[in-house]
């Protein structure tokens, strides 16, 4: 409703005029110069497509979100892809259930089962899949990679083809994870650094600057940098009983 006054200065309400952004028969709803502007009929369904040229080139695609401008511009036939922020999911064309968040997030593109959540985030994928990513510039080099889960500022960003790995921890220019082409590892902290750029199968918990490995639970049990281990509690071991014999074979275990 709108309240009106009339020219005897009289006020009232009076219902408004409908208005806004509708939805067509196929429950796609467009708006923005260009966007979704390939699709006619009953080719495509339950898009939403918001800003300039979002969505353009979608053709049959179905369920696809994409906001900002040229959002998933270049998506034709793939479906189930979200793309919210300017040049986010920009040239994918065929491959589904992709997220992306933020400006450049999955620009390049053109894997399937990607989340991408931060500014430039995995900005450089082409064909990887199922990666996970969240923070400024995240995985910002990787090609080919699959199964990365990556948190935190620049975190994984000299990663290109390795795969399966875990990253959380800020890194920047000056330092942290420089993993390329290694694969199923497990790094945590600020500025964790793997043993090597083409390490497979490591952990590395912490940077340089950290000198202890503790765990509170355990009554106090902690390792030093020297190489000392506290243990405060008992050390039990096993007690074998062994047979009188003229030669005995002992078992380490």
């Amino acid at each position: 409703y709108v309240l009106t006054v009339d020219a005897n200065g009289d006020a009232g309400w009076e219902a408004a005029a409908a208005g806004g952004v509708s939805s067509d028969s196929y429950n796609n709803t467009v708006g923005g110069s260009d966007a979704g502007s390939n699709f006619s009929g009953s080719d495509a369904t339950y898009n939403t497509l918001f800003g300039y040229r979002a969505g353009q080139d979608i053709t049959t695609g179905d369920y696809n979100t994409t906001f900002g401008a040229h959002a998933g511009t270049d998506l034709t036939t793939g479906g189930n892809n979200v793309a919210i922020g300017a040049y986010a999911l920009f040239v994918n064309q065929t491959h589904t259930n992709n997220v992306a968040i933020g400006t450049q997030a999955l620009k390049n593109t053109v894997g399937n089962g990607n989340v991408a959540i931060g500014y430039d985030c995995f900005i450089g994928n082409t064909s990887g899949a199922v990666n996970c990513g969240l923070g400024y510039g995240v995985g910002a080099v990787q090609t080919t990679s699959t199964g990365n889960t990556l948190m935190g500022y620049r975190t994984g960003r000299t990663i290109t083809t390795g795969s399966n790995n875990t990253v959380i921890g800020n890194n920047d220019d000056s330092g942290g994870c420089d993993l390329t082409t290694g694969s199923n590892n497990l790094i945590l902290g600020y500025k964790a650094e793997p043993s090597s750029a083409t390490v497979s199968n490591e952990i590395t918990l912490g940077n340089t600057s950290v000198t202890k490995f503790r765990i509170p639970g355990l009554d106090g049990f902690q390792i030093d940098d020297n190489g000392t281990i506290d243990l405060p509690g008992a050390i039990d071991e096993n007690v074998l009983a062994i047979t009188d014999a003229s030669s005995v074979a002992l078992d380490p275990d």
